[in-house]
């Protein structure tokens, strides 16, 4: 271990001042016995690398975890990454099997932070769909009276007729969803990993805490029905052959790759095609990972008439080429809706404000331990990654 006088290189990469200015003002708030040296650069700056290798905290985008591949050389000193972003795809690239080799320092990613803005986006699409609102566009943009297509508008679902299915029940995203169509009137059926045991809630009393910032109703109230895909029988199948919108929220994960149905470009696909269990009114919304389901799984779902409608914001490969089956396919606009990724974009504000504060304590005061008393820092952070998980 270094020398106690050494002090601890906190490293912040981001485009955004706003990011750098919160950095320093919680490090000028902290135990004056923290030593540290802090450096802020952005991505394309070319002394990166050797800023990484010096660096004992990393708080950046994971678009330069690429950068610390080899760890024992390229960022030999590191003890802790900060992700400003939920996912962690980048490092699960960098390290394939991360529960027999994680990464050797802790990763905590931003979680709780896109939730809201994510749910958003999903009750905007929704009733989008629900109402038809871009043949209202479509027929206003060929100079055609709106009365011409008025019998096209008047079915639909009201949020209070409709069951709302999330696949990633238990997470901060899918938290923020339920709670918000709960709120409109709409019945919350989810998916998750593990079967809860009875009386267990559905997510942690700090979760809790965390998401319940708005007066939204609690975790244990929006939930009709649970599933667990470790569970035996037909889970699955009952879950989705009951919603009336499925919406995905699953982070990528060897257990939630094709889960939907599927297979990677080039090998056989299965037989077993999920989506073939909706109703035919079914809305897809995929705004947790791209690999849940193939393109061409996706496609075939709606050319079937499997689903109603798909509104999709993540994508196996990321821009998304013009040459995708997606792009190209004949599927009229109201039914196959694609966004670039930004149903949750990064804004820095109050509430990664909070966890940044938070963590940089906790952080401080374990190298503060450490040092003085020579005993290594057993990380006990928030949002740590479990790599046994995947998130």
């Amino acid at each position: 271990m270094a020398e106690s006088s050494q002090k601890f290189t906190i490293l912040v990469v981001n485009s955004q001042e706003r990011l750098r200015n919160s950095v320093i003002r919680v490090l000028q708030a902290l135990d004056p016995a923290f030593h540290f040296d802090f450096h802020y650069m952005t991505t394309d700056d070319h002394r990166l690398a050797e800023w990484i290798k010096r660096a004992h905290v990393i708080i950046a985008e994971p678009i330069i975890v690429p950068l610390l591949e080899n760890p024992t050389e390229t960022c030999p000193n590191l003890r802790w990454f900060m992700s400003t972003y939920a996912g962690v795809d980048q490092f699960l690239k960098l390290h394939p099997s991360p529960q027999i080799s994680p990464p050797p320092y802790t990763v905590t990613r931003s979680a709780g932070l896109y939730g809201p803005m994510i749910a958003e986006f999903v009750i905007g699409n929704i009733i989008m769909v629900q109402r038809n609102l871009i043949q209202m566009y479509e027929t206003r943009q060929r100079q055609e009276s709106p009365f011409s297509t008025r019998s096209q508008y008047t079915k639909f679902l009201q949020f209070a007729q409709m069951r709302i299915g999330i696949m990633g029940a238990t997470g901060s995203v899918g938290q923020d969803i339920a709670r918000r169509v709960y709120a409109l009137g709409s019945q919350c059926w989810g998916l998750c990993r593990r079967q809860r045991k009875e009386g267990e809630p559905p997510v942690t009393p700090q979760l809790e805490s965390h998401l319940n910032r708005h007066g939204l109703p609690p975790a244990d109230k929006c939930f009709q029905r649970i599933f667990a895909t470790e569970s035996k029988g037909d889970a699955l199948k009952e879950f989705i052959g009951g919603v009336d919108v499925l919406i995905n929220t699953l982070p990528d994960t060897p257990d939630t790759r094709y889960m939907l149905g599927g297979a990677p470009s080039g090998q056989s696909e299965p037989d077993i095609h999920p989506l073939q269990w909706c109703k035919p009114n079914c809305i897809f919304i995929n705004v947790g990972r791209g690999s849940v389901i193939s393109e061409n799984e996706l496609i075939r779902a709606l050319k079937n008439n499997w689903i109603q409608s798909a509104i999709i914001d993540v994508f196996e490969q990321e821009p998304l080429p013009e040459s995708s089956i997606l792009v190209q396919a004949d599927i009229p606009s109201q039914r196959l809706i694609l966004s670039p990724h930004v149903s949750g974009i990064q804004q820095i504000d109050n509430l990664f404000d909070d966890i940044l504060a938070k963590n940089l304590d906790l952080f401080s005061k374990g190298m503060i331990e450490e040092r003085k008393y020579n005993k290594k820092w057993v990380p006990d952070l928030h949002y740590i990654v479990d790599w046994k998980l995947g998130y």
